[in-house]
C-alpha cells in the first residue's frame, strides 16, 4: 500500500524532525529490512528458476509471484521511502509520484492476492483429492495471476491519474514536496479501496483456513474408522491362522451344524480363545487380501493425514501474521481518511506502513522456506561449500 499519506506534511514539523543519531538508526534499521526483503526473495526466485521439480508444482508458482511482488516492495516501496526519510520530502515530481504510486500500490495488492491463492490451492488439495491435479492444472493458474496483475494495474493506473478527473475540487496535493494517492482525502472511496484490497481478501483466507480445518476433522473422524477396521481385520486374520490346520476344518464344520447354512451364503462365525483365556465372538474374512489392503488404505490415509495437519497449521500462521502486518495500517488509514489526518500521529503512519512492508520480508520465510524442496535449494546456495582439490 502507498505509504504516503495526508499526514505528510508533518515530516517538515520541526517537532518532528529526527536529529542525526536517530536518522542514523532509522537508515541502518531500513537498510538491513531492504537487505532481507531483497535476499530472500530473490533466492526464492532463483531457486524456482533452478530446479524443475520446484517448478512442477501449481503452488510455487504462486509463490514465485509472491516473491516478484515482495521483491518490489524492497527495490521501490521501501528504497523510494528510504529517500524520502533522509530528505523529508518528495523530490521526483507528479508523474513520479503517481507511477510510484502505481507499484506500490499494485506489488502489495498482488502480494495479497497470491495469499488468497495458496490458501485456495491448499483448501482444494484437500477438498478435490483425486481431481486436484486436472482441477488446479498449472495453466489455469497460469492465467488467473495474469489476469489478477493485469487488473490491478489497470484499476490503480486508473485511480492515479483519472481521480482529479472524477471531482471538482483543484488539485489537493502539492507535488512539489509531498506525494500520496489524491483517493486517500476523500473517505468513502478510502474506505471501500482498503474493503476491497485488505478486508475481504483477509475474510477470505479466515474462511478458507475454517473450512480446511473442518475438512481435515471428517478426514480424521474417517481415519480413525478405518483404523478401527484394520484393527479387528488383523485379529480376525490371526484368529483364523490359529485355527487353521488340524482345527481350521472342525471348527468350519462344527459352525455349519450349529448354524444349520450354507457358510457360502453367509459369514461364517466362530469362537475361539484369547490370549487371556476368555471366549470371544469374531467374523472370519473369507476374503484374506482384505486386511492387507485396508493396511494399506490406512498407511495412505494416515500419511495424507499428517501431511495435511502440518499444511493447515502453517497457513493458521500464515493468516495470523497477515493480518498482524497489514490489519493495523489499515485501520488508520481508514480513521485519517474520516478526520483529515488530524488525529493520526506521523509516528503511527511511520510504525504501522512499515510492519506492512516488513510482511514482505517475512514472505519468504513463511510461503517458500518452509517448503522442503525450497528450502534444500536456497540452503545449498547460501552455503556455497568450498571444494578442495584432492590430492
Amino acid at each position: 500500500m502507498d505509504s504516503t499519506s495526508p499526514t505528510i506534511p508533518l515530516l517538515n514539523d520541526s517537532q518532528n524532525v529526527m536529529g542525526s543519531p536517530e536518522l542514523t538508526v532509522t537508515v541502518f534499521l531500513y537498510g538491513v529490512l531492504i537487505s532481507v526483503t531483497v535476499i530472500g526473495n530473490v533466492l526464492v526466485i532463483v531457486s524456482y528458476a533452478q530446479d524443475k521439480e520446484i517448478r512442477k508444482r501449481t503452488t510455487n508458482f504462486i509463490i514465485l509471484n509472491l516473491a516478484i511482488a515482495d521483491l518490489l516492495v524492497g527495490l521501490v516501496s521501501l528504497t523510494i521511502n528510504l529517500s524520502r526519510i533522509v530528505t523529508r520530502r518528495w523530490l521526483f515530481g507528479e508523474t513520479v509520484c503517481k507511477l510510484y504510486g502505481i507499484v506500490d500500490y499494485v506489488i502489495t495488492n498482488i502480494s495479497v492476492a497470491m495469499i488468497v491463492f495458496i490458501s485456495l490451492d491448499r483448501y482444494y488439495a484437500i477438498a478435490k483429492l483425486l481431481e486436484y491435479h486436472r482441477f488446479v492444472s498449472l495453466y489455469r493458474v497460469k492465467v488467473s495471476i495474469i489476469a489478477t496483475w493485469s487488473s490491478i494495474t489497470v484499476y490503480w493506473s486508473l485511480v492515479a491519474f483519472g481521480w482529479p478527473y472524477l471531482q471538482d475540487e483543484i488539485q489537493a496535493v502539492d507535488y512539489s514536496t509531498e506525494c500520496y494517492m489524491e483517493y486517500l482525502i476523500n473517505p468513502i472511496a478510502t474506505f471501500v479501496a482498503v474493503l476491497v484490497a485488505t478486508v475481504i481478501p483477509l475474510l477470505s483466507v479466515v474462511i478458507l483456513n475454517t473450512l480446511i480445518f473442518l475438512k481435515i476433522k471428517r478426514q480424521w473422524g474417517r481415519f480413525r474408522r478405518i483404523k478401527v477396521r484394520q484393527n479387528s481385520a488383523k485379529f480376525v486374520t490371526s484368529a483364523e491362522q490359529g485355527v487353521r490346520g488340524s482345527n481350521f476344518a472342525s471348527l468350519r464344520q462344527n459352525r455349519a451344524e450349529r448354524y444349520s447354512t450354507d457358510t457360502s451364503q453367509r459369514p461364517s462365525q466362530s469362537r475361539c480363545r484369547g490370549s487371556a483365556g476368555s471366549t470371544v465372538s469374531l467374523t472370519v474374512s473369507l476374503d484374506h487380501n482384505a486386511p492387507l489392503s485396508d493396511v494399506i488404505k490406512t498407511k495412505v490415509a494416515r500419511e495424507k493425514l499428517r501431511r495435511n495437519v502440518k499444511m493447515a497449521s502453517k497457513l493458521a500462521l500464515y493468516v495470523l501474521i497477515f493480518g498482524a502486518c497489514w490489519l493495523p495500517y489499515q485501520i488508520i488509514v481508514i480513521v485519517s481518511a474520516f478526520c483529515s489526518g488530524s488525529c493520526v500521529h506521523k509516528l503511527t503512519w511511520d510504525i504501522t506502513e512499515n510492519i506492512l512492508w516488513a510482511n514482505s520480508a517475512i514472505n519468504p520465510l513463511l510461503y517458500a522456506l518452509t517448503n522442503r524442496r525450497f528450502r534444500r535449494k536456497v540452503t545449498a546456495m547460501v552455503s556455497c561449500p568450498l571444494r578442495l582439490p584432492r590430492n
